[in-house]
């Protein structure tokens, strides 16, 4: 039997509590080389799925009904420290960005962008670079130390 990510340099595991979220990024992110190895619709799921599948990348959905997704990245970065995160936001404060960041977050990506951002991001933060969708690229410039 072929592997389905076989190909895939970047492997990513998507959590969301919107599973039509979920089945829409799933049918696009293969096309673009980007393999979607697991799938999670709250904290507790994704801290399971992602201890036992070779994902580089998480997509994590800020808002869970278990927990948030910056407590969520912070609890995976410690278990994982070679996965790269993407917060994806439907809404997020400059505050919220900037602290997604300062957690380990590599990227920060708002819903209402287009799927090219989402994918630039995910390819950016999986070759080791830092995202912040263009609408919160104020929040780029690293903060005092």
């Amino acid at each position: 039997m072929t592997d389905p990510h076989e190909g895939h340099t970047i492997l990513c595991v998507l959590v969301d509590d919107h599973p039509g979220v979920i089945d829409a990024l799933a049918q696009v992110l293969p096309a673009e080389g980007i393999g979607v190895v697991g799938r999670a619709g709250t904290g507790a799921e994704a801290l399971e799925v992602i201890g036992r599948v070779p994902a580089t990348v998480a997509l994590v959905d800020l808002a869970l009904p278990d927990t948030n997704g910056i407590d969520l990245s912070r609890d995976l970065i410690t278990a994982h420290p070679g996965l790269s995160i993407v917060l994806y936001a439907a809404d997020v404060t400059s505050g919220g960005a900037r602290l997604a960041r300062e957690t380990g977050v590599r990227g920060v990506v708002l819903k209402e962008s287009g799927i090219g951002e989402l994918i630039g991001a995910i390819r950016t933060v999986s070759g080791g670079g830092i995202h912040v969708d263009r609408r919160l690229s104020a929040l780029a410039a690293p903060g005092p130390a």
